[in-house]
């Protein structure tokens, strides 16, 4: 949240809009959401679950899917792989966000995705 601050700070009169990429994943179910670690004795600055990136990417293609096959969007079910800055694969499920391979970083979803990208040729 530092740059919005700085945007604040030293753009006073610029228009901001915020636009939460991890919005899309809160349907994930929390026995999904969370790792399999013990709570730490500490606070932490960020809580340890997973969150999910690449939401705005997967709504878009949500929606899209969802005209292109002429049905409402809570009746999608896609995998999907985002793979450009970044990498992560997303299971939607009536619409949501069910499962992501990416999780507190982005570092997490990048080597699940592309070893699923993997087996799905090896599989052609």
């Amino acid at each position: 949240m530092l740059i919005v601050k700085e945007c604040l700070e030293h753009l006073p009169e610029a228009y901001s809009v915020l636009c939460f990429d991890t919005l899309f994943h809160q349907t994930i179910p929390q026995f999904r959401r969370q790792y399999a670690i013990s709570t730490p004795p500490h606070k932490t600055p960020v809580p340890l679950v997973k969150y999910g990136f690449h939401g705005l990417s997967y709504a878009n293609i949500r929606d899209k899917m969802a005209k292109e096959l002429g049905k409402p969007k809570n009746e999608v079910n896609l995998v999907v792989a985002h793979l450009g800055s970044g990498g992560s694969c997303c299971l939607i499920q009536n619409g949501e966000s069910k499962q992501t391979t990416m999780g507190v970083t982005p570092l997490e979803g990048a080597s699940v995705c592309f070893s699923l990208v993997r087996s799905a040729r090896r599989a052609d």
